[in-house]
């Protein structure tokens, strides 16, 4: 399940009005009515999603709430030189090929290339990653190496 917690954010953070937020991340109001209605999120293309967590100063574990139906493997150690760790959950899990995570996922071998060489990152859907980490029992967080341009402040959200 794919809840939003913008409004919880916002709260944190004292920002009064969507509008706000849809001025200062220059964002359409579709977007910021499904993050606060939770109707498609999983829909929405990562880029979306993270110019609204710039705005608001926070992480994407912050702002997206997914509660994953599977036992998830946190990584330890995360590749610092890539976007992705797609490499190393594949290997945990010995998947040996992207077609083997194709067949797994159902992902399109479009999606699953960008993922591996870390290229468009932002123009995926929400869905294709979440297909993804549940085939290799991660969490996006995991899965993509978030590279914020700015300092997300710590939020104590469970």
């Amino acid at each position: 399940m794919i809840k939003s917690r913008l409004s919880i954010v916002m709260a944190l953070q004292n920002i009064r009005t969507i509008k706000q937020i849809q001025i200062e991340a220059n964002i359409s109001w579709d977007i910021l009515d499904k993050l606060m209605t939770n109707i498609d999120i999983d829909k929405m293309r990562m880029k979306n999603i993270l110019k609204v967590c710039k705005c608001l100063n926070c992480k994407f574990e912050d702002l997206i709430n997914i509660k994953y139906p599977y036992d998830t493997i946190t990584l330890m150690h995360k590749s610092p030189n890539n976007l992705t760790n797609l490499k190393i959950l594949m290997s945990l899990r010995d998947i040996d090929t992207q077609n083997e995570l194709i067949k797994l996922t159902g992902v399109s071998w479009s999606v699953i290339k960008k993922i591996s060489d870390g290229k468009d990152l932002e123009t995926i859907e929400l869905y294709n990653y979440l297909k993804i980490c549940a085939g290799l029992n991660c969490k996006v967080e995991d899965l993509l190496n978030f590279n914020y341009e700015y300092e997300p402040i710590e939020l104590i959200l469970n």
